[in-house]
């Protein structure tokens, strides 16, 4: 998935830069292109990010802005393997004022020190190069704390409720960000069934036996918004007990394996998203929407 998107936007790249090739570059002056940050920290196991370009002054055509990237410091960030850019060539329409560089981190799951690079404008036709003209950026290491180390790209398995068939659906873990309330304890596990966004909240718990759990509270709205004839749908969460036909109130506990690498429903319950229908502000009870048996997320 990460490197079909890569190659998207690259394919873009290439196609706005063969655009540029039959346009006239900016020819007004005092037009300058620089760094908008010297340095900038991200999580290594974010998703794609942005290092900004700013152009100063107002462009009568496009900036064609070239880039290089290079290791940096006593633990260096390598190329292709720590981290992957799109392109390094960034096209700015005529009036734009900025320009994005774009990088997708690569998450190793080990435990490492932050390691360093550095994105330097080398030249730039239509714009003389700022004094600003290099960004230091730190990937930091999320792998210190299982609560980082959770974060990621996970599958989703188990079998549908409805059709008896398999699913697998691909679902990310992600947490908050530090200084924000819930860092180091909420998690969001997410996944897009039929194209719907589905966002589980979850405490990180510990539990009696010394190991680690998921703890979900039942009744939470997991999405909103969902189109359904002339209701709009929210889904809620619910634990469904197959045996005895009713729905278990409080919460559930999602059991994480000692490898970390799996993370699984309480086996006796049934995931049910619950859609409930609002219409005139009332709700309006339509029965289940999704349903898994044996759900289980496991790591990419």
């Amino acid at each position: 998935m990460k490197l079909n998107k890569i190659f998207a936007i690259a394919l873009a790249a290439i196609t706005l830069s063969a655009c540029s090739d039959d346009d006239d570059f900016n020819t007004a002056g005092d037009v300058t292109v620089s760094m908008e940050q010297s340095t900038m920290t991200v999580d290594e196991n974010s998703d794609l990010f942005y290092v900004p370009i700013i152009v100063t002054g107002t462009s009568n055509g496009p900036i064609q802005v070239r880039v290089t990237v290079a290791e940096n410091g006593s633990t260096p960030a390598t190329a292709d393997e720590n981290y992957l850019v799109t392109t390094k060539t960034i096209n700015i329409g005529k009036g734009e004022s900025v320009g994005n560089v774009e990088i997708i981190p690569v998450d190793d799951r080990f435990q490492n020190a932050d390691r360093t690079f550095t994105v330097t404008i080398t030249s730039a036709s239509g714009a003389k190069v700022g004094q600003q003209s290099s960004c230091l950026v730190t990937l930091k290491d999320n792998d210190a704390t299982l609560y980082g180390r959770l974060q990621g790209k996970w599958t989703m398995t188990g079998l549908d409720a409805f059709t008896g068939g398999d699913v697998s659906i691909a679902a990310t873990i992600t947490g908050m960000n530090a200084g924000e309330e819930g860092y180091g304890e909420t998690l969001f596990i997410n996944f897009n069934p039929d194209g719907n966004a589905i966002s589980i909240m979850t405490t990180l718990v510990q539990t009696q036996d010394g190991g680690y759990a998921l703890k979900a509270d039942l009744g939470q709205v997991t999405a909103s918004g969902i189109p359904y004839s002339e209701y709009r749908l929210d889904l809620l969460l619910f634990a469904l007990d197959p045996a005895q036909g009713y729905y278990r109130s409080g919460y559930v506990g999602l059991a994480i394996n000692a490898d970390e690498n799996e993370i699984t429903w309480p086996s006796a319950y049934i995931l049910d998203l619950f859609a409930m229908a609002l219409r005139e502000n009332q709700y309006l009870q339509l029965g289940d929407y999704y349903a898994y048996e044996n759900p289980k997320w496991v790591r990419e």
